[in-house]
């Protein structure tokens, strides 16, 4: 069962487990039990211990800090086995 946010009105953001079925469906707010809709997914954005945004070594790095691998060099990314 996924963890879905939900956004009251009144009470801000909170979370609930729910089925894929229902989805869509508003969850009622644990304070009021007024009916919330879903809140739109954030992407969660991983930080170093520094509290900068995570270097991939793929040159996209919002410091502009990292460097370009060397061309040909493995890079993990998604689909990576290893």
């Amino acid at each position: 069962m996924p963890l879905y946010t939900y956004t009251c009105r009144e009470h801000g953001e909170f979370s609930a487990w729910g089925r894929l079925a229902t989805s869509e469906a508003p969850e009622p707010c644990p304070t009021c039990a007024e009916p919330a809709p879903r809140a739109l997914a954030r992407p969660n954005v991983s930080h170093g211990e520094s509290g900068e945004p995570a270097c991939f070594g793929d040159g996209a790095c919002a410091s502009g800090a990292c460097e370009r691998p060397a061309p040909g060099a493995h890079v993990c990314g998604a689909g990576c086995l290893h």
